[in-house]
């Protein structure tokens, strides 16, 4: 959606393109991203996904997350490219329900409405109905 508005509205052009990427940098042990579990299954979940960093698929640390996003944001391979998800350091598709145009547009209005914003603060267009409905 962000990518679609960018275009629209003449912020991001063939000449001037402005990428849009959305980046999973993984489960991370010792970030706070379980912080609302107890103590005791924080302390576990920390060893036990520690252990198995080596071993299985997804489970990251922070500097490689960081390494793998500055790579990304760097990259003169994808200009002129937008609207990739990225799991770690690979470009692979998301969900189908991402793809959804709807879903795209509601989840802009909704966010847009529950930072609390108005429309002349943001420089993307902005549906005044969806911002009233979400602060009533």
């Amino acid at each position: 959606e962000l990518s679609r508005r960018l275009q629209d509205e003449g912020y991001s052009t063939d000449k001037s393109p402005i990428g849009v990427y959305a980046f999973d940098p993984g489960l991370m042990p010792g970030t706070g991203f379980v912080r609302e579990l107890p103590k005791f299954f924080q302390h576990i979940f920390a060893r036990i996904a520690t252990a198995l960093e080596p071993m299985v698929d997804g489970i990251s640390h922070p500097e490689k997350s960081g390494r793998e996003l500055y790579q990304l944001v760097t990259n003169a391979e994808l200009n002129g490219q937008t609207a990739l998800y990225f799991d770690g350091d690979k470009a692979i598709s998301s969900s189908a329900d991402s793809y959804n145009r709807d879903f795209q547009h509601d989840l802009w209005e909704t966010s847009v409405g529950l930072c609390g914003l108005h429309p002349h603060e943001t420089i993307l267009s902005v549906e005044n109905k969806v911002l009233q409905t979400v602060r009533n």
